[in-house]
């Protein structure tokens, strides 16, 4: 897994950065930051956290976050007839 890119639409996760780690993969590359749960720095940079003891895990937001929160609502909208209808939040720079 060590030469391993991950492309995602959103930041991941804490949970899922910790993950990633554990499986050794190189970098990930992703379009929007996630605000509530990320974990490359938006919430808690458990990519580089000094205190696991596995190698850090370089993110690298490159990919264009309008796209990728576009991409995501229209996949929930498909696959659930009960998901509330998009609104667009300010992202920060």
């Amino acid at each position: 897994m060590a030469d391993t890119t991950v492309l995602i639409t959103l930041e991941p996760c804490l949970m899922c950065v910790r993950a990633l780690r554990h499986l050794r993969v190189r970098q990930v590359l992703f379009g929007a930051r996630n605000e509530r749960f990320g974990g490359t720095d938006s919430v808690y940079n458990v990519s580089a956290n000094e205190l696991i003891d596995e190698p850090v895990l370089h993110c690298h937001q490159l990919l264009d976050a309008d796209k990728a929160v576009d991409l995501l609502q229209r996949f929930y909208q498909q696959t659930n007839d009960s998901a509330p209808k998009p609104h667009r939040k300010r992202l920060k720079t």
